[in-house]
């Protein structure tokens, strides 16, 4: 059975005809076409549920104007491809995925047919594994040698009071089905890691995976390039982040083995002491750049530099 495609308008882009013409907006640009009729703005609107292949080689056969003016809206980036003609209201994400340009419905079966490894379910690990879940994220596994501690709480949320001397792993194998079902297939290890070989265990036990997240702060100063070494050497692409008292870092996601300067990102200090709100925003970015990976989009490949005291996060120099 041939499947139908549908070209339409990104969802979150706003469509409008006045007497300067045909504009249409979004949170990133605009765009104003002059010279178009009432009738042309009527057709281009039907974009935004969106027109199969076939009525649109018949518009291109029988109107001229419309092909160019599609062709100029795409040109800006307000188009996107699809199977479906609707978005499944039910599926936020969908939306996103199609304001970013991609297909929907197969970015999301991308994210949910991925398969992802984090290393460390403390205070970004654990907010990147709330995030994959809700993306619909189905396989995980999650490693980590500690139990919940109360003093985990102030960032952890996925951990509650009567979960302390439970091993982490096992309590977000719990959160996960206890919001998420049984539909899962999450694969706990408390395990600690202290050598390459250590990761390289973890990883031969497995099928590939599709991406990892290397959470973990010790040993200090050498566990993400532990993890790196062994993870890069089997081909699997990963992403680190840090956070301190006034400053955090995320990313690149590393796809081969490649060297980075020492000052590429602003080395964290260790303390003993951390904050939610800090832990949330750097483990969600973290997920956010694993989620449109694995989607299918372009992979920032620097590092980012936060600074929680100014608000700002700023690229760094390569």
């Amino acid at each position: 059975m041939r499947v139908k495609m549908y070209t339409a308008i990104r969802p979150d882009t706003e469509i409008s005809f006045t007497e300067e013409g045909l504009k249409l907006t979004n949170e990133v640009r605009s765009l104003l076409i002059r010279n178009v009729t009432e009738n042309d703005y009527k057709v281009i609107s039907e974009l935004v549920a969106g027109i199969d292949d076939q009525k649109y080689n018949s518009l291109s056969q029988d109107n001229k104007r419309i092909t160019e003016l599609i062709s100029i809206i795409n040109d800006h980036h307000f188009l996107y491809r699809m199977k479906n003609r609707s978005l499944d209201r039910e599926n936020r994400t969908l939306g996103y995925w199609a304001a970013k340009g991609l297909d929907p419905y197969k970015a999301d079966r991308k994210v949910t047919s991925s398969k992802i490894l984090i290393l460390g379910m403390g205070g970004t690990g654990s907010v990147i594994f709330q995030h994959l879940l809700a993306a619909g994220v189905k396989r995980i596994t999650i490693v980590d040698s500690d139990s919940v501690e109360l003093s985990n709480l102030n960032r952890q949320f996925i951990y509650r009071k009567n979960d302390v001397g439970t091993p982490k792993v096992m309590a977000a194998e719990r959160y996960a089905r206890e919001y998420y079902g049984d539909d899962l297939e999450i694969n706990n290890l408390q395990k600690t890691i202290r050598s390459v070989e250590d990761v390289e265990d973890i990883i031969g036990n497995e099928s590939s995976f599709d991406l990892a997240a290397i959470c973990m702060d010790h040993p200090t100063g050498t566990i993400t390039d532990i993890c790196q070494k062994a993870l890069l050497s089997k081909k699997i692409p990963c992403i680190s982040g840090g956070v301190g008292i006034r400053k955090g870092f995320y990313g690149p996601i590393i796809c081969s083995k490649q060297v980075y300067k020492e000052d590429l990102y602003d080395r964290q200090h260790g303390t003993l002491y951390s904050f939610g709100p800090t832990n949330t925003v750097i483990g969600a970015l973290m997920a956010q750049e694993m989620l449109e990976y694995v989607a299918g989009l372009d992979n920032h490949a620097t590092t980012f530099n936060m600074n929680f005291e100014r608000y700002t996060l700023v690229a760094a120099k390569e």
